[in-house]
């Protein structure tokens, strides 16, 4: 199946060659050793370049695997001219780079018909990891999930309750004694969610130290006061707690 779309390719580009006033095309070959085997699930390797808009994922560029540190494609390219280029894993945060971990400057080439294009990729950029949480940001977290769930199951309630308090009101003959149950019944509904949202920010509180109710406390002071309270209140924590 590749074969066959290398070919498509080269008949296109020829097509166009004689349109643009190019009159060959060149057929290069492109060979890579990447550092050592590869165990990952992901394998692929792809060629990105001025020749397919930099595209770092682009299906026509995955690179053949012919042994485990060595892979190849045939690219068709115009003849004479200069391309610029680079390795990557599928993306952009998987491109190649130094040993060092800088960023190399893009890999230039003329393009020559029947040329092999050797290269040696030294290393592949690392996606950042995600940061592990601190046991007291996991603790916290805990609690905000479980008040979440809380929250969550007591505002279901009240929506039904306040549901049926619509539907009491703007009946043919509205019932006061329904009326006051249903107004009861929110009244709780109410307090119980303000309850549980109190008791838990009293918990989170409570579990901090003092250096980080201080930051906290700073952090609030310097925000843009009751308009964003709550994003300025969670950013706090977030700083606190690094």
């Amino acid at each position: 199946m590749r074969s066959f779309v290398i070919a498509a390719c080269l008949i296109v580009i020829e097509i166009m060659a004689i349109d643009s006033g190019y009159s060959q095309v060149a057929a290069v070959k492109f060979i890579v050793k990447v550092p050592q085997p590869d165990t990952s699930k992901n394998r692929n390797v792809f060629l990105a370049g001025s020749f397919n808009g930099w595209s770092s994922h682009d299906s026509l560029y995955i690179m053949n695997r012919d042994d485990e540190t060595t892979y190849s494609l045939l690219v068709p390219l115009f003849e004479g001219k200069t391309y610029s280029y680079k390795y990557t894993r599928g993306n952009w945060n998987t491109v190649e780079i130094r040993k060092d971990d800088s960023d190399i400057t893009n890999r230039r080439l003329y393009s020559v018909n029947g040329l092999f294009r050797y290269d040696t990729v030294s290393k592949w950029k690392s996606p950042p990891l995600p940061k592990t949480p601190s046991p007291q940001m996991q603790k916290l977290m805990a609690m905000r999930d479980s008040a979440k769930m809380e929250i969550q199951t007591t505002l279901d309630k009240l929506l039904v309750t306040l549901k049926q308090y619509n539907e009491a009101m703007l009946a043919p003959s509205p019932n006061e004694r329904v009326h006051r149950k249903l107004n009861k019944q929110a009244m709780e509904q109410v307090t119980k969610l303000y309850k549980t949202i109190e008791s838990k920010v009293w918990q989170m509180g409570t579990s901090l130290s003092e250096e980080q109710k201080q930051k906290i406390l700073g952090a609030l002071e310097n925000s843009n006061g009751s308009k964003d309270f709550l994003g300025s209140l969670g950013k706090a924590y977030g700083e606190a707690l690094k």
